[in-house]
């Protein structure tokens, strides 16, 4: 198979310190950071888009291929200044969603369909010393996606019964699959579960959900699944665990507002919020911690002299407090800017995206020790998101190739040493 690889642009920006960040640190004083800014390419086709790095600097993610006068997407796997097509299992579609440190690469890639109306039938992989395996589906399912893997090689993902009217995967059931076998993590009495993380010891996080309809985060270990509750209200869920087993989700309260927890000592405890305008701008949402207990996600903050719309800020929660990110600076004649975060690692380095004002420009951002930074784009736009970083700091995310609506480039952001 020819592949078409773009050269790798490297682009050094000086990135400038936001004002205002409302992280408690004083940045009158920092010098200004340099950042690295390379441009991954693709597959030969015009778009590529990073999902994560292992702590060796492995990129994983997907790109737009070109066959014949049709463009595809398969499954990347960047090193060493080369991106990599990992193929597919013979259909015409696949996505890589993790890397292990181990180099062992798990998404979702499409089957070969017997007949035309299963021409997308996908299955979640494991891609390892060059071979991607099918790892098949739950019994009497016929779709599966991989989102995650630790360095055991356990992966977990989501298997599903069929297609709705729209073609979305519907009937999702959570696995642990290793060592070739496939197990179905959900409780009996689920209706529906979906995996949404693992840990270095095997505990698994994610949602079950009942057949009345109602959904709970759950912790899954040794076989066993356990309901963690929620904080009040009726709906709860997971996203992330680290290796001391301490999870973070959201749940309803009993007001029905939207709330970050913390599960740790088998105790769910409501994170702190920003802003309080009842019954509007008490939400928050936690998405990552990592091995110290610190997490990060967003909160809606109260409005300007009390009218809406409400904006989202970035949080970091530590020792019992929540505190405010901050933001980048506004864009000229835009709204009231607002950020998001989305990863962090064990040095407490916080990864997210600000933009101008709600739903505007998008600019990815690292937060540490109290300063808000600007990782900047590729030559020639604005665009740009974070989605993880490494353990060294390494940044991995997208930004678009030209002013507007132009195609969009995997990148890594590395800071720039001296």
């Amino acid at each position: 198979m020819r592949r078409m690889l773009l050269g790798v642009l490297v682009l050094v920006v000086g990135v400038a310190v936001a004002a205002g960040c409302g992280g408690g640190g004083d940045s009158s004083g920092a010098a200004e950071a340099q950042w690295v800014v390379t441009d991954l390419g693709t597959l030969g086709g015009p778009n590529s888009w990073a999902q994560t790095i292992n702590g060796r600097g492995q990129v994983v993610g997907w790109s737009s291929v070109v066959r014949g006068t049709r463009l595809r997407r398969h499954a990347f796997l960047w090193q060493n200044g080369r991106m990599r097509d990992l193929g597919t299992l013979g259909g015409k579609y696949s996505s890589a969603s993790a890397i292990n440190d181990r180099g062992q690469v798990v998404g979702w890639a499409d089957i070969k369909g017997k007949h035309e109306r299963d021409r997308e039938v996908r299955r979640a992989f494991l891609w390892q010393n060059g071979k991607m395996t099918d790892l098949g589906t739950l019994p009497g399912h016929k779709y599966s996606e991989a989102l995650a893997i630790n360095e055991r090689g356990q992966v977990i993902g989501n298997s599903y019964a069929s297609k709705d009217g729209y073609g979305s995967l519907s009937g999702s059931r959570a696995f642990v699959w290793w060592k070739g076998k496939m197990t179905d993590i959900g409780s009996p009495v689920a209706k529906e579960s979906y995996a949404a993380a693992i840990n270095e010891r095997g505990q698994v996080v994610g949602w079950s959900e009942t057949a009345a309809g109602v959904r709970h985060a759950f912790l899954w270990q040794n076989g066993r699944m356990r309901d963690l509750g929620t904080l009040g209200g009726k709906y709860s869920s997971a996203s992330a665990i680290n290796d001391r087993g301490q999870i973070v989700g959201s749940s309803d309260t009993k007001s029905s507002e939207t709330h970050a927890f913390l599960w740790a000592n088998r105790k769910m405890t409501d994170l702190d919020t920003l802003g309080r305008l009842p019954p509007y701008g008490d939400s928050n949402v936690a998405v990552a911690i990592n091995g110290r207990g610190q997490v990060v996600g967003w909160a809606e903050t109260e409005a300007e002299d009390g009218y809406l719309p409400l904006v989202r800020h970035a949080f970091l929660w530590l020792n019992g407090r929540m505190v405010d990110l901050g933001t980048l600076p506004a864009e000229p004649g835009g709204h009231r800017p607002a950020s998001e975060a989305v990863a962090i690692n064990e040095r407490g380095q916080v990864v997210g995206n600000s933009s101008g004002h709600q739903g505007g420009t998008p600019h990815a951002f690292v937060w540490e020790n109290g300063t808000m930074t600007d990782l900047g784009t590729l030559p020639g736009d604005k665009r740009g998101e974070a989605v993880a970083v490494n353990k060294r700091g390494l940044v991995v995310g997208y930004s678009t190739t030209r002013r507007g609506n132009g195609p969009r480039h995997a990148v890594l952001w590395t800071l720039r040493s001296g």
